[in-house]
């Protein structure tokens, strides 16, 4: 009972940018002699987010492959039945081509990934690239978290954390993320909008604002020990493709 009441008061959310289509990485694309790079649909798709109008359509593209190429998120009764490119392949096939697309790519990859190993491999090959990147995914580990908020309500089954966050460019983006406590306190839900606290502040008010929840900012470096937020990629598989953006954008 009170599991549906907390439902009902969680804000209703923005509407989320569609994902790119990404099952086609199960096998990297051998490009044929002569055809361009941009007849591929990837290639599309990179090319599409970067020049869109907020650098998060682009960074979404990418966190989106990145989420295709972990095995994490496969189920285990899968992996071994289908094939399966892994992150190395991909920025194998990435290093290969010689284009804003890829090297874009490449730099975000090298921010968001965890291998070290790998992102040294990426740097070796970006100082032999000349393409322009945007200061929005060149610099994205100066990524600066403005302000964090949480949405409590009185039942306690969960609580929603707003992350606020500024781009070098000046862009800003809001992660949100959803501690279910029910579960174990997990990170049962997370994304990543174009937009700031204050907006979603504003769509919860005027579309689903309950007098038994409650919005109030908080000290994220006190509360970034909290085990639903301190261990993102522990928890945050069910996130999709803004798993990794959540992770750069948390609280450290």
């Amino acid at each position: 009972m009170s599991k549906k009441r907390r439902d009902r008061s969680r804000p209703q959310q923005p509407r989320r940018r569609s994902r790119p289509t990404t099952g086609h990485l199960r096998v990297v694309p051998t490009q044929p002699e002569g055809e361009s790079p941009y007849e591929q649909e990837l290639i599309q798709t990179l090319r599409r987010g970067l020049r869109a109008r907020h650098p998060l359509d682009f960074l979404l593209a990418v966190s989106g492959i990145l989420t295709v190429t972990d095995p994490r998120s496969r189920s285990p009764l899968e992996r071994d039945k289908t094939p399966h490119t892994g992150l190395d392949a991909l920025v194998e096939s990435f290093t290969g081509v010689d284009i804003a697309e890829t090297t874009a790519a490449l730099t975000v990859i090298a921010t968001l990934a965890s291998d070290e190993v790998l992102a040294a491999r990426i740097g070796k090959t970006l100082t032999h690239r000349d393409q322009p990147i945007p200061t929005s995914l060149s610099g994205l580990n100066e990524i600066h978290v403005r302000r964090v908020m949480t949405l409590t309500h009185i039942l306690g089954d969960g609580d929603d954390y707003f992350v606020e966050s500024s781009l070098p460019s000046g862009d800003l983006l809001t992660a949100m993320v959803y501690v279910d406590h029910n579960m174990g306190t997990i990170v049962k839900d997370a994304f990543v909008i174009d937009r700031p606290i204050d907006d979603v502040i504003e769509i919860y008010n005027d579309k689903v604002a309950d007098p038994e929840s409650t919005f109030a900012d908080i000290d994220f470096a006190s509360q970034s020990g909290d085990r639903g937020i301190d261990r993102p990629r522990r928890n945050a598989v069910s996130a999709g493709g803004n798993r990794y953006l959540a992770d750069v954008s948390a609280p450290r």
